[in-house]
């Protein structure tokens, strides 16, 4: 049986042939912004960042990875008007995430799509991904979604943040309680959807010059994120699923 997730994308894929990229890409927004309306809050989901549990929680289902600037342009009235938020992963576990994502071709539920570097040896292991591989690769428009910095999808030009609010996956405290006033539970309870397992174990092993070579390149992201940090209580670990 296709998997639900590649099955999506073949159909996105096909609307796109027929209709066009901007058409379809008009289309989803609008869809997108109906659901916005009804939740009163505004989502952007950031790959690799739980996006998936909490656009389900919120919408019923995951709305796709529009940037916050997409969704600005497109309904500036209605996005001013509504609440906005996203949430920020650590930008070195989101990596190594990212590449066993696509190692795997995905899950059940999201599905990558499959690109002939991924068979090349320098992506083979997390080393030569964080050290070879990615680094002349980070600016290639056809990067998919998921290794793409996540300050392209939460901020401007100038680089400051879009949405009203940011929160660090890693400190659900303050997201609990945002989503509560959304009518959301609590985060510990709510079910995985996406999930790829494993990469705790591959964070644990990752070199320091693998480390090293995923903080530079998310160089900003890393600034975003240690900020996020600072602002967060430490006392509550963890965080909602992946």
């Amino acid at each position: 049986m296709m998997r639900s997730g590649r099955a999506k994308h073949l159909a996105l894929q096909a609307m796109m042939r027929l209709l066009g990229v901007e058409r379809v890409n008009s289309i989803l927004l609008a869809r997108n912004f109906r659901a916005y309306r009804r939740a009163g809050v505004i989502f952007i989901h950031v790959p690799k960042a739980a996006g998936s549990t909490i656009s389900a929680a919120l919408y019923g289902r995951s709305l796709g990875h529009f940037t916050a600037a997409e969704l600005r342009d497109h309904a500036p009235r209605t996005f001013t008007k509504l609440s906005s938020f996203a949430i920020l992963r650590d930008p070195v576990a989101r990596a190594v995430s990212a590449w066993r994502y696509a190692r795997s071709g995905g899950t059940a539920e999201g599905w990558i799509a499959p690109h002939p570097d991924y068979a090349l040896p320098a992506f083979q292991t997390l080393e030569h991904f964080a050290c070879d591989w990615l680094p002349p690769r980070i600016a290639a428009p056809d990067l998919d979604f998921v290794f793409r910095p996540q300050t392209g999808f939460v901020c401007d030009q100038t680089g400051t943040p879009i949405p009203d609010h940011l929160f660090a996956l890693e400190r659900p405290a303050p997201l609990s309680a945002f989503l509560a006033t959304r009518g959301v539970a609590d985060l510990s309870r709510m079910p995985g959807r996406n999930r790829n397992p494993g990469g705790e174990d591959d964070l644990a092993t990752l070199s320091a010059r693998a480390r090293g070579a995923l903080a530079g390149i998310y160089a900003d992201d890393v600034a975003l994120y240690r900020s996020l940090i600072t602002q967060s209580p430490d006392e509550t670990a963890g965080g909602p699923p992946e």
